[in-house]
């Protein structure tokens, strides 16, 4: 959970007192830093719905950037919704 909540939050700046919010959007280096599987992990869970539910504070930029190009995940999230759709009753 800790290396999930660290990747989450890698790359956020947080602003100092007298300087410009600093930006949300996450270096390049901070995402080359994120292990893959911690990466597969977060994609995963996005795509079942419950990254959001575990982690109510993550940045949504950050996991877009995080799971922007994990195909698994986008598997994953198709098959749950035809499984939810399949068992929608028929109206």
């Amino acid at each position: 959970m800790k290396s999930i909540e660290s990747a989450l939050t890698a790359g956020q700046a947080e602003p100092t007192a007298g300087s410009p919010a600093a930006e949300s959007v996450p270096s390049e280096a901070a995402n080359a830093e994120t292990d893959p599987r911690t990466r597969a992990l977060i994609a995963l869970l996005h795509a079942a719905g419950l990254l959001e539910k575990l982690f109510p504070a993550a940045d949504r930029n950050r996991i877009h950037d995080l799971t922007g190009d994990h195909w698994p995940s986008r598997a994953v999230e198709e098959e749950l919704r035809e499984l939810r759709a399949a068992a929608e009753p028929l109206v």
